[in-house]
């Protein structure tokens, strides 16, 4: 056994993994291998040359120290370790030099070789096979090729010689298969690993079906599927991400490592009601552009409910009062522009109250319809005007709260609402988080049965709304409305706006926004600084599949062509890698630059408003 220097162009630790790395990925070698190695390691220890020139102790090759990340196996079964590697034996030897190989180990069996190299070569076997090494497995090692006598026949030796040549022959091509092994490992036991360790070469999407792999497929990955929030506020582990060995990033599979945003899915938006072609509105989305599934990303989630937030409102400049507090000090308040003659007070639906003139003294009650009690009175003041004034008695009843409904109006036609137009700048879209409550003062109750709600927005040139969901006009006291934002040009990025409001004395709307990559992927809750995240993930995902796809390629290049065969569907789930993770890159970035926009020129725009037979009261109106 002799040890021999490369070629300076050639180097193992570079173009090989080590026998370390291959353990890690392939498992332990079988037994009656290592013994082999162990014994060729020995034989190296005794001998400088396999002709036997140099066989007394004084002479022996001292083994290096045992390192299995140093140690390689070439794919001539040789075994390498720095600058040295220990040769073995080839098929093609005649009877000749197999017969002196044999003989040179068979003394070599029988010469005791250096404590220290007899201690590496137990190292080497322990280490391999992850065993303590005790007296009777020294014992083993030293005998592991019994000596015969040298006093046998020739043809004994024959036949010994080749029973060597066969054992060899079977070494060298387990070594071979090993070796084969290590550069085509099945897609699923791969993971991504750093830079600095062997290439881990095999695809990274389980399925080793072709079809299997195209982006839209949605089947892919359902079982993985299960909707979470893209939201960098609320992981644990952001700031962890791509800093350590243990990073998910570096350890789990790209389809395991990107968050729900970019993960194939058929979406979960599903209509409210199946009656959404009679909608009156021709951006209208079909049903049949939806696929039917739960709607995970739009469902009530009460624990990230966001803290309602009341926004600042003024009085609108119409012909309109605002009543006095029925809990203030009594008070009057001064009517304009309503003549005293024949004034009438009207309601847009059933409330039990009428207006009784007192020609006496000019005035007029407004009285309870049922009992005739007076709730409020109006009455000529010293400037001309009318005066309005609760009863002291009046105000306390519940039915004093349903006179704001009304209106009152003259012989002249002049119509004063009795309870002004509240007024509010349209609310700005932001990404900082995922979930809005924003709420609107109305100071007081609306008709439940008069009013009506209209949603819109205000958006850039170059963004579309859709109706997934269009809005309930009818029902501004409870109801809920999804509209979807689209680019045009953007073909697959999408932003969906879910809208739940409710109205009592107040307007309040919880909003959410979503996005999709892709009409094949899920709906996914997200935020500025989550997108951010997703961004930097991608990016180093890009970098680490490159690395992969330049390591893939240099053994591609030195494989034969049995070896290129077996390696043409690593190559070509690495291409649908890297053009997934370009594809996934550029649309996130595509959904920042849409998020941004919207978020510097894009609101929503509400508005609640009283049907009357001849006009609309305005309740609440939203104007930049």
């Amino acid at each position: 056994m002799s040890h021999t220097n490369l070629p300076n162009h050639f180097d193992p630790a570079h173009d090989f993994e080590s026998i370390a790395d291959l353990i890690e990925r392939l498992g332990r070698p079988p037994e009656a291998i290592v013994d082999q190695w162990c014994e060729q390691l020995r034989a190296a220890g005794v001998v400088s040359n396999l002709d036997g020139s140099s066989s007394d102790v004084s002479s022996s090759s001292v083994l290096p120290e045992i390192d299995l990340s140093k140690w390689t196996i070439l794919p001539s079964g040789e075994l390498r370790c720095g600058d040295r590697t220990y040769s073995v034996g080839s098929q093609k030897n005649t009877l000749r030099e197999n017969t002196l190989r044999e003989n040179t180990l068979r003394e070599n069996t029988r010469q005791p070789i250096s404590n220290e190299n007899q201690r590496r070569v137990e190292a080497f076997r322990s280490r391999l096979l992850e065993v303590e090494f005790d007296e009777h497995e020294r014992s083993e090692l030293k005998t592991c090729a019994p000596a015969k006598s040298v006093n046998q026949s020739d043809s004994n030796r024959a036949s010994s010689t080749t029973k060597l040549v066969g054992i060899v022959a079977a070494i060298l091509a387990f070594i071979a298969a090993m070796v084969g092994w290590a550069v085509s490992r099945p897609a699923d036991s791969v993971t991504i690993v750093d830079a600095s360790r062997s290439a881990e070469l095999s695809p990274i999407v389980p399925d080793r079906n072709r079809e299997s792999k195209r982006m839209v497929d949605a089947s892919t990955h359902s079982e993985a599927m299960a909707l979470e929030t893209f939201d960098a506020s609320r992981s644990d582990s952001d700031e962890h991400v791509g800093t350590s060995d243990d990073s998910p990033i570096q350890r789990m599979p790209v389809h395991e490592m990107i968050p729900k945003l970019v993960m194939p899915r058929i979406h979960p938006l599903v209509p409210q009601t199946d009656d959404i072609d009679s909608a009156d509105d021709d951006n209208v989305i079909s049903p049949t552009d939806v696929e039917i599934e739960k709607r995970d990303a739009f469902e009530e989630q009460p624990e990230n409910s966001a803290e309602e937030k009341p926004q600042p409102v003024r009085i609108a400049k119409v012909h309109a009062i605002a009543l006095p507090d029925t809990n203030a000090v009594a008070e009057s308040k001064s009517i304009e522009g309503l003549s005293t003659n024949n004034l009438s007070l009207e309601f847009p639906n059933s409330i039990d109250l009428y207006l009784e003139e007192r020609p006496s003294d000019r005035s007029y009650l407004i009285c309870d319809g049922k009992d005739h009690q007076t709730i409020a009175m109006l009455r000529r003041g010293a400037s001309g005007h009318l005066l309005f004034a609760w009863d002291n008695d009046g105000k306390q009843r519940i039915i004093a709260n349903s006179l704001q409904q009304g209106r009152l109006q003259d012989a002249e036609g002049h119509i004063l609402y009795l309870r002004p137009c509240i007024e509010a700048d349209p609310w700005a879209m932001s990404f900082v988080q995922s979930d809005h409550q924003p709420s609107w003062d109305l100071g007081g109750m609306i008709p439940a049965q008069r009013s009506k709600l209209s949603v819109d927005f205000t958006l850039p040139d170059e963004i579309e709304v859709g109706w997934i969901e269009p809005v309930e006009v009818d029902r501004p006291r409870g109801s809920r409305c999804l509209a979807v934002l689209s680019h045009k040009e953007f073909e697959f990025v999408q932003i969906a706006v879910l809208l739940n409001v409710r109205c009592s004395r107040k307007f309040a709307a919880k909003i959410r926004f979503a996005a999709r990559l892709d009409p094949a992927l899920p709906w996914q809750t997200f935020t500025d600084a989550g997108l951010a995240q997703l961004s930097d993930q991608l990016l180093q995902q890009s970098e680490r599949l490159e690395q992969q796809r330049i390591r893939l390629e240099a053994i591609y290049g030195q494989a034969d062509t049995a070896g290129r065969r077996n390696l043409q569907d690593n190559r070509a789930s690495m291409r649908s890698q890297i053009e997934w993770v370009t594809q996934m890159t550029t649309r996130v970035s595509q959904l920042q630059a849409m998020a941004t926009t919207l978020g510097i020129n894009g609101n929503i725009r509400f508005e609640i408003a009283c049907r009357w037979p001849d006009t609309d009261q305005k309740i609440l109106t939203m104007t930049p």
